[in-house]
């Protein structure tokens, strides 16, 4: 029997990017929240230096339109890529703009470990982590995909985050908001890394290393690598 996992309302949340999503057009960066270019390349840069990726799984949560497959694809690092949102709309753009990808609901249910050394296609899906089967991937990120505040999202990102830790055979990668003082009013949530350092090391057996990049305002990235 499945564990009873927490009811959390993410209306806000979807509220957020569906307003995004109409408002800008398929491929820009702005229907995720993002707005510098620059930016967006140093954080998938900062992620991505956390461990050697190449030829293994890895679970992008909160992919957005794929950015990240991007990224990993432009820098010749062969990965098997799948990533997921609770955004259907993300999910069809993602789908667009990569056309070779694959989509079949079992691909993910069955998913294994890379092995082809040539670079896979990506597979995209809507999935919530939290409330469907999901199998385990050698890597988790989950990069900015959980900045927008609802009704106890801290347990949320809480949740989330114990969620991606247990599915991960080596590490987990997170990118969220830190500082409050340096970025402008908005639905903003705020997560304080040194606090969840602590408590991660506490509660898991893993090594979490936090790096606060300078150019990323405003935001942190932390790692976490499981002993």
């Amino acid at each position: 029997m499945k564990d009873q996992q927490p009811q959390f309302n993410l209306e806000p949340v979807k509220a957020f990017y569906t307003k995004h999503l109409q408002k800008y057009a398929e491929g820009d960066i702005r229907t995720m929240g993002w707005h510098d270019q620059k930016e967006y390349c140093i954080r998938f840069g900062v992620m991505t230096a956390f461990a050697d990726l190449k030829n293994h799984s890895l679970l992008d949560v909160g992919c957005g339109i794929g950015g990240l497959y991007d990224y990993l694809k432009d820098k010749g690092t062969s990965v098997q890529y799948h990533g997921v949102d609770i955004m259907p709309q993300m999910i069809e753009r993602a789908r667009k703009k990569y056309p070779h990808s694959t989509v079949q609901h079992s691909n993910f249910a069955t998913h294994q470990p890379a092995t082809d050394p040539s670079f896979p296609a990506p597979t995209f899906e809507v999935c919530n982590i939290l409330t469907q089967d999901v199998p385990h991937y050698d890597y988790v990120f989950c990069i900015g995909a959980l900045n927008i505040e609802s009704d106890n999202f801290h347990e949320f990102f809480m949740s989330m985050l114990n969620k991606m830790i247990s599915i991960a055979h080596k590490g987990v990668g997170i990118n969220f908001l830190c500082n409050k003082d340096r970025l402008c009013a908005g639905p903003y949530h705020f997560e304080n890394p040194l606090e969840l350092k602590k408590e991660l090391e506490h509660k898991y057996n893993v090594r979490v290393v936090v790096d606060n990049e300078e150019s990323l305002i405003a935001e942190c990235c932390l790692f976490i690598y499981k002993e």
